[in-house]
């Protein structure tokens, strides 16, 4: 107690002061103990205020600084390599543990290196329209045409409008049917030479995808649904009795239910 009041005396603080900036020295030296004088050198203006009321000063947090020490002095000789300078105003010797940087020994002065949001193709290995990452589709064996997705579409989900030419009229000719209501005049949409990838879409007895009918600010609309379409697959709906009808032709979609093979 006598060297408790002496000091207060020398310094001119009360006995209060003293002890409290007696436990903050105390957690300079802890921190200086666990994680060299990098830690107190580089710290910020919040060592005081972590020292003095000790908030989170663990066991746990005091391992985890003993821990990273080595890679604190990496850090600080790699950005500040004269740091250790500082400590010889109070007269403490430091040695540099790590001669050079593991990055500064594989430095390249030609090196360069740009920082990319996602992948890009090399066009002198695949080409300028090829990406190798979508998946290749099975050999057009039967059909001359077919459309198929890059991601998988779950039940329910719209793929496309069914877009083209209207009109009227037309007979023998692959034709989307449309009226708006009963009342209203039947309309087709042909996409001979108009239209959009619906175009290209193949009949199946197992259809994955089908066109629904609705009207959207009193125009009606004819838009592709899928059932259920996985990445890659192929896009297929069934073209109906009405499309088959004394047509020439025969269904080669394979499918064991298919009900036009043998026509």
């Amino acid at each position: 107690m006598h060297a408790l009041k002496v000091a207060c005396e020398d310094f001119g603080w009360t006995e209060k002061e003293l002890r409290n900036k007696t436990a903050v020295w105390r957690g300079y030296q802890e921190i200086k103990e666990a994680g060299g004088w990098v830690s107190l050198v580089f710290a910020g203006m919040g060592l005081y205020r972590f020292c003095k009321y000790r908030v989170g000063f663990t066991k746990e947090a005091v391992q985890r600084l003993q821990r990273l020490r080595r890679r604190f002095e990496v850090a600080a000789d790699t950005l500040h390599p004269h740091w250790r300078q500082l400590l010889a105003i109070i007269g403490e010797p430091s040695a540099r543990v790590y001669d050079g940087h593991p990055h500064d020994w594989v430095w390249d002065s030609n090196f360069s290196f740009e920082h990319l949001e996602e992948s890009v193709i090399d066009e002198d290995a695949w080409g300028p329209l090829w990406d190798p990452r979508r998946p290749t589709p099975a050999a057009a064996d039967v059909a001359p045409s077919r459309v198929y997705v890059c991601d998988s579409f779950p039940r329910g989900t719209a793929i496309g409008e069914f877009i083209g030419l209207l009109t009227r009229h037309l007979t023998n000719t692959d034709v989307m049917v449309g009226q708006p209501s009963p009342t209203s005049p039947a309309y087709q949409i042909h996409q001979g030479r108009q239209g959009n990838y619906t175009r290209f879409v193949n009949h199946s007895c197992c259809p994955n995808a089908q066109f629904e009918r609705f009207s959207w600010r009193g125009v009606q609309r004819i838009v592709l649904i899928s059932r259920g379409i996985p990445t890659g697959g192929e896009i297929t709906v069934d073209y109906c009795e009405g499309y088959w009808r004394g047509l020439d032709k025969v269904c080669l979609c394979g499918e064991k239910v298919c009900r036009y093979r043998d026509r």
